[in-house]
């Protein structure tokens, strides 16, 4: 992790590893308005790598590649190997990380490998380190002076912010993958998977904030790859279906006291995704490549939008 003044910089250089060797496909660059800054071929690609230098002004981009490929089975780290003007105040070392870091005061929150660590923002200083165990997967949650993690074998951590001890820990049925803690009244929401000898499940699970005790459970028809959202009483997820060797997507709409499900929404493709949620709409992307929003009460599409197999 590390911290960067881009106050003055004209121009920023990203070192990105792609985490497949790609055929037939070529890989778009794209600024936050979607408009088409650079397109590539797999031949200039060399050993997975790529070095690409983004216009002055530009600081937000998005890659995705026109076979559809995208998010975590495209690329597997970004580095900022360069920038014109811009000065790194700080750095810190971390092994393996796949999560983003959380802020809360002047505290970041970030893993690399089976450790959170937890830095001062200013000078990047390491104020503690806890040892989970197993590599961290999720992204940390912060909420009422503690962190929420989770690894990839579904072990869940409610940690200390301010002295980094562990409060409590649980397992989830199966693997959490890169699923990240959702938090809403009193209630931690979590997403795992598991296989057996006839079928791929998901589960998502909701915990006791305090005391990770486990409230309820859902059984999805395929797996979660994603997070779940929440909002107005609701628990919203995507997953997997499979059917007659096809691939769709679900998405469920659950009670967030009980676990009951309210309804489902059948996609063309099947989702890797995490949905957001507001004002009654979920909005989600697809492996079809399209976005969807979904109206929440009606259990219907009110619109879907092509963004060319990304």
């Amino acid at each position: 992790v590390f911290k960067i003044d881009l106050s003055q910089s004209q121009t920023i250089r990203l070192e990105v590893i792609f985490n497949k060797y790609l055929q037939d496909t070529d890989i778009l660059v794209s600024d936050a308005d979607g408009k088409e800054l650079l397109r590539f071929s797999p031949a200039s690609i060399n050993w997975n790598r790529r070095i690409i230098t983004l216009p002055p002004g530009v600081s937000t981009v998005s890659l995705r590649s026109t076979s559809g490929i995208s998010g975590e089975y495209l690329i597997r780290y970004v580095f900022l190997s360069k920038q014109s003007g811009g000065q790194k105040i700080w750095e810190f070392p971390l092994y393996g990380n796949y999560s983003s870091p959380a802020i809360a005061g002047n505290r970041i929150f970030a893993s690399g490998g089976s450790s959170l660590y937890c830095l001062d923002s200013v000078s990047g200083a390491n104020i503690w380190d806890f040892q989970a165990g197993s590599e961290i997967s999720s992204s940390p949650m912060v909420y009422a002076g503690r962190v929420y993690v989770a690894t990839w074998y579904g072990r869940i951590y409610s940690i200390d912010s301010r002295a980094g001890s562990k409060v409590w820990s649980v397992n989830v049925r199966g693997e959490s993958g890169h699923a990240s803690p959702a938090i809403s009244d009193g209630r931690l929401y979590i997403a795992s998977r598991y296989s057996d000898m006839e079928q791929q499940v998901g589960v998502v699970s909701c915990l006791d904030l305090e005391t990770g005790e486990t409230i309820w459970e859902y059984e999805t028809s395929g797996y979660i790859y994603g997070s779940p959202a929440v909002g107005d009483g609701k628990v919203f997820i995507g997953a997997e279906y499979r059917s007659n060797n096809m691939s769709f997507g679900k998405v469920y709409i659950l009670d967030a006291g009980t676990g009951a499900r309210l309804k489902e929404y059948l996609t063309g493709a099947a989702i890797y995704s995490s949905p957001a949620y507001r004002d009654g709409i979920i909005y989600i992307g697809c492996n079809d490549g399209k976005i969807y929003a979904i109206d929440a009460n009606e259990n219907s599409l009110v619109w879907s939008f092509d963004t060319g197999n990304s």
